[in-house]
């Protein structure tokens, strides 16, 4: 099939495209009448409202890593593991094993960072208040994780929509309970049975 326009009853409809072949779906026009769009074949393809100047539109889908995605949830119970932000901007919990973060001051809409599987324990703000670090069981193992914006536009964990997660412990023992100094430059935590483990900020150099 092709597109046809008919301006009155008593006038013969006008073809406006002339494809052989593939036939079109899904047609539909904008609200200024000038441009028309539909799908042939495996393309979705835009003209003008005689037909003129047809051509397909390239879409360009980005391959790797899905954008972090977010489910909105009302939770009345179960969260514990207060952390907050150390100039009192925002509050990081763990409720239904998912680490939470929402605006302190505004409140709003608390976001999973991330949702999934893994239980997720321990948080706590790194000392400029730019990230949290965590406990995840996600690997099987208790890890240590870093998570963050990987918006620059948006920098504040509460607010974006980008993440960065960056591992800081992650071996087949389990590694917790972490604590950082208040200049930043030094992490803490438990690991396996009960060793204290001392590291830089980014979990090189443990000893």
């Amino acid at each position: 099939p092709n597109l046809y326009r008919l301006d009155s009853p008593e006038e013969p409809p006008v073809a406006i495209t002339r494809f052989g072949g593939q036939g079109i779906r899904h047609p539909a026009i904008s609200a200024d009448g000038s441009t028309i769009v539909f799908e042939r074949g495996l393309q979705i393809v835009v003209c003008g409202p005689d037909g003129q100047d047809w051509r397909p539109v390239e879409i360009t889908g980005a391959i790797g890593a899905p954008e972090n995605r977010f489910l909105d949830e009302t939770l009345t119970r179960g969260a514990s593991q207060l952390a907050v932000h150390p100039q009192g901007k925002a509050l990081a919990f763990i409720a239904g094993g998912d680490l939470w973060v929402v605006d302190a001051e505004h409140g709003g809409t608390a976001r999973p960072h991330p949702r999934g599987p893994a239980r997720e324990s321990d948080p706590i703000w790194t000392p400029d208040g730019s990230a949290v670090i965590h406990t995840t069981d996600e690997n099987g193992s208790r890890d240590l994780v870093r998570v963050e914006s990987d918006d620059p536009e948006e920098p504040d964990l509460w607010e974006t929509l980008r993440l960065r997660r960056t591992f800081l412990a992650a071996t087949d023992v389990d590694e917790y309970a972490a604590r950082i100094d208040p200049t930043g430059r030094h992490l803490a935590y438990v690991r396996d049975l009960g060793d204290l483990v001392v590291s830089d900020p980014w979990g090189d150099h443990p000893r």
